[in-house]
């Protein structure tokens, strides 16, 4: 298979990013070198990097059409509407909700009302956070620290007196 094939491969199918998939395909170790080498090979062949764009696009496309089906496909099937299970959610989050549990001690079984723990809560909070959207699913690519990025461009507190 020809480098160019498997950087191809790796940056579409192989769910890397361009810069992990010419790691990859050309054995490139230095970072620096990478860098400049996807550079010249973006200005060299811009078509391959808008198929290898077009072809994320298109699966970010298919995964979503599949997440939007699998939601109105369940709900067909629930038992309770996403309004009311949202209305659940937030009576646990805020602590109206009381749960049953039962304790049993050795013979002796016991059924206790009782408020949601912080975990429970936190949950539920993430639940709600999922059905309203706010985790959507977006492609984002990263490069770089971000880390030491941000330390280099705050400044040190002990020299901010200067």
């Amino acid at each position: 298979m020809l480098k160019e094939d498997k950087f191809y491969e790796l940056a579409t199918t192989g769910g890397k990013t361009e810069e992990e998939a010419y790691q990859l395909a050309y054995s490139v170790k230095d970072r620096k070198v990478l860098l400049t080498a996807l550079a010249n090979k973006r200005k060299r062949d811009p078509e391959l990097f808008k198929k290898i764009t077009e072809y994320k696009m298109q699966v970010f496309d298919k995964a979503k059409e599949a997440q939007q089906n699998a939601v109105s496909g369940f709900a067909k099937d629930c038992v309770l509407t996403a309004m009311e299970k949202r209305v659940f959610l937030k009576q646990m989050i805020v602590g109206e909700l009381e749960m049953e549990e039962v304790l049993t001690s050795g013979t002796k079984t016991k059924r206790v009302k009782r408020k949601p723990t912080n975990q429970e809560r936190l949950r539920a909070l993430e639940l709600d956070n999922k059905m309203a959207g706010h985790f959507a699913i977006e492609p984002v690519e990263v490069h770089g620290n971000l880390f030491l990025e941000l330390l280099k461009q705050s400044s040190h507190p002990d020299k901010q007196d200067e």
